[in-house]
């Protein structure tokens, strides 16, 4: 049995790494077709959906950061288009953040570029009053998401709370009935020591 659930999970995980492969792959493709004939609004989409299909071991997620960031480098007479492509591959790497933040170096060539446009844009509309390129790139790399790290260890003490108190009710009860108090102590006592830790994981994530 332990052997056909691995199994089964393992193909569970080769599909859906096809399926974002292949998905990427697509809409790659779709982009490129449409940068070629100039259609650069549906060209910047699709490839702002290729970025959005990431695996670590894939190529495909880079492959749309280069070439929105090639496109705002080519629109430089239009900045709104350019931001459009900016902002698109940006949200892209920002979106499929874990553990760690894929193509670091992409995004922050991206937030300098950013802020420098966004300066020179706020410059013209609102001349003295307008914020600084530094102002700008600094509201761009503050991050207030939670840590990565601590969001994943406050989980796995959730799930080993859960599964501390589901144990504890299923070994201290007998199958007539007869209630081991000290066992399910016990377990109530460890449950509520991954509570704690659960807790403190959350407030300081």
């Amino acid at each position: 049995m332990r052997r056909v659930a691995l199994v089964l999970g393992g193909l569970v995980v080769l599909i859906v790494v096809l399926r974002v492969h292949v998905s990427g792959r697509e809409d790659l493709d779709v982009a490129a077709g449409a940068r070629v004939a100039e259609l650069r609004e549906t060209a910047a989409d699709f490839y702002g959906r290729a970025a959005r299909w990431y695996l670590p071991f894939s190529s495909v997620q880079q492959e749309a950061l280069d070439a929105l960031v090639d496109m705002a480098r080519e629109a430089s007479g239009d900045r709104a288009f350019a931001l459009r492509c900016l902002w698109e591959a940006r949200g892209a790497i920002l979106g499929t953040r874990w553990l760690f933040t894929p193509a670091r170096k992409t995004l922050e060539e991206i937030n300098r570029e950013i802020a420098r446009q966004m300066a020179a844009q706020d410059a013209v509309e609102r001349g003295e009053r307008g914020l600084s390129e530094a102002a700008y790139l600094e509201l761009l790399e503050r991050d207030l998401s939670p840590n990565p790290f601590l969001s994943l260890v406050s989980f796995a003490l959730f799930v080993c709370f859960v599964g501390v108190l589901v144990r504890g009710g299923l070994v201290a009860v007998s199958t007539d009935g007869v209630v081991r108090w000290r066992v399910l102590g016990a377990h109530v006592a460890v449950a509520c020591v991954f509570l704690v830790g659960w807790l403190v994981a959350l407030a300081v994530a």
